[in-house]
């Protein structure tokens, strides 16, 4: 019986055994598959090899979160050793061994590998946007807490599924057409951008955005009717004429929300029942009436109505009632 050691060509040491020779492997395993694992929740297939020796390395496994149950197969004078099992999340940055040794002692070496698992964030959420106002600035935040997956996810917002913005947290200023408008948050990261798989997506937000929007005026031309008849106007004249003794009900429709409230006034003392009334049209839109009844020289000149909702600085709108120019004429006359 004879043992000997020799180099081959590539410079490896080999064992040449003649049988009962008992010799130990002179090199340590090695595994070029053993290394990063970029997809999660699927069996991955680990392959250890250890040449020379008489009789073969015996190799053993301890990974984290793994039964360790290898197979095994020797082919001339190599032992592969493969583990099969099912990646999760809980691997990553986690250890994997595989030691060989010797029956007979004297050769003991171990492969140690760092897994890095890729996997995807968890379902995004983001703030609560409240009630927003018209032009000022507001933030929301998007957060896959309590995993923001490997590697960290970035963060894509959508305003009524159009892209708005890359990035953790939104800075806007809101305009009247974002009322009522969903917003929402999905979290990617490289394992939910391969082929096949999808970005998670948070619950969409309704944008609730308070604004005031101008009241609806048309000009139109000075309408006159005789005493005792009522003006009714569809849209409120900037300025108008009627004669003395006449009704007036001046109409005002007005695009706001929240719903506006409305106050009349005069500079000057009038006999005239400012109080006014208000309709609703919508849940963003509402009709102003004032009636002024038997018109006297007192009553005509500026009413001014102030629109205010809350929202930012109220509105005043001027309406101008002048006597029609015969009436004028004749109240001239009388002086």
């Amino acid at each position: 019986m004879q043992c000997e050691k020799h180099q081959d060509s590539s410079g490896r040491q080999q064992d040449s055994v003649t049988r009962g020779c008992q010799v130990p492997t002179s090199r340590p395993p090695y595994s070029p598959g053993f290394h990063l694992c970029d997809v999660c929740w699927s069996p991955k297939d680990h392959p250890v090899h250890s040449d020379g020796g008489n009789p073969l390395a015996d190799i053993t496994w301890s990974c984290y979160n793994t039964s360790n149950t290898d197979s095994e197969s020797s082919s001339g004078g190599t032992k592969t050793s493969s583990l099969t099992f099912l990646v999760t999340k809980l691997q990553n940055s986690r250890r994997c061994q595989c030691q060989a040794t010797w029956i007979y002692g004297g050769y003991d070496e171990t492969v140690t590998q760092t897994f890095t698992v890729y996997y995807p964030p968890d379902k995004p959420t983001t703030t609560n946007p409240g009630t927003l106002c018209q032009g000022r600035a507001t933030s929301l935040t998007c957060s896959s807490s309590p995993d923001h997956g490997n590697p960290p996810a970035t963060f894509y917002w959508t305003k009524n599924s159009i892209a708005v913005h890359t990035g953790s947290s939104y800075t806007f200023s809101p305009v009247k057409a974002d009322n009522g408008a969903d917003i929402r948050c999905a979290a990617g990261n490289t394992y939910t951008d391969r082929a096949g798989s999808s970005r998670p997506q948070s619950n969409a937000r309704q944008l609730s955005v308070y604004y005031v929007g101008a009241p609806s005026i048309t000009p139109a031309a000075t309408q006159t009717r005789k005493e005792g008849e009522s003006l009714v106007l569809s849209h409120v004249q900037l300025m108008y004429a009627t004669r003395l003794g006449g009704d007036v009900i001046v109409s005002v429709s007005v695009l706001a929300y929240p719903l506006p409230s409305f106050t009349w006034s005069r500079s000057i003392s009038t006999s005239q029942d400012l109080t006014g009334s208000s309709s609703p049209v919508s849940d963003i839109s509402v009709t102003a009436r004032l009636h002024l009844t038997n018109l006297q020289e007192q009553d005509f000149g500026d009413y001014s109505l102030t629109v205010d909702n809350g929202v930012g600085e109220s509105v005043t709108y001027t309406v101008n009632i002048v006597p029609s120019v015969g009436e004028c004429g004749h109240e001239r006359r009388q002086e």
